[in-house]
């Protein structure tokens, strides 16, 4: 994870929509989270927390 913090915001942005938008962030990435709703709320939560601490 603390790799994201070296790459430019940019190239980050540019490589997630291209995921996200590919049949893999579809089919995997949408897909998953609808089914395990409750699971990527907590990733939420502590992704936030986690934010909020740095």
């Amino acid at each position: 994870m603390n790799l994201f913090c070296y790459i430019p915001v940019t190239i980050l942005s540019l490589g997630l929509s291209i995921t996200f938008t590919s049949k893999f962030g579809d089919k995997f990435m949408y897909q998953h989270s609808m089914k395990h709703q409750m699971k990527c709320d907590n990733y939420t939560k502590s992704f936030i927390i986690i934010w909020l601490i740095k």
